[in-house]
């Protein structure tokens, strides 16, 4: 099943990094004009002029997204969940160089209008910010109070 990205934390995080593509989506759920389809992202080509988002599925399957984004020349923020003993965790997302521990559960909505709230946190993670070679910043986040 796919679950689609919160409009309203997307659009929290597009007035801050003005998105220029989606690295995973599908025609129903792409949340930029240009956007690579879930099933051909991993074999795409992610360099590319301004800031890509990334909401990855969230099953075994994650660590090739977030180690594709870990090591990818281009700014990417990804939207993924708070698993934080996870070993794409320590070997991946803390080579981003923002993480932003979103506040509260947050309710996602697939393309049948059901909605569900996962028993896990999410966590914006930034990789490719200018300057940071590594881990810099962590920080509690709440996008209704931008």
């Amino acid at each position: 099943m796919i679950w689609s990205t919160p409009q309203p934390i997307f659009d929290a995080l597009d007035s801050e990094f003005h998105f220029s593509a989606d690295l995973c989506a599908d025609a129903d759920n792409a949340k930029c004009s240009v956007w690579i389809p879930r099933e051909k992202s991993l074999s795409e080509e992610w360099e590319g002029e301004g800031v890509a988002f990334l909401n990855p599925p969230y099953g075994k399957e994650i660590t090739n997204w977030v180690a594709k984004a870990a090591y990818a020349n281009r700014v990417i923020v990804g939207f993924l969940p708070g698993r934080t003993n996870a070993p794409w965790w320590h070997e991946y997302v803390m080579m981003a160089s923002e993480t932003r521990f979103v506040r509260r559960k947050v309710s996602f909505a697939n393309g049948n209008g059901c909605k569900g709230v996962p028993p896990w946190g999410a966590v914006v993670a930034v990789w490719g910010l200018r300057g940071s070679e590594h881990f810099v910043e962590a920080k509690s986040w709440d996008w209704r109070k931008q």
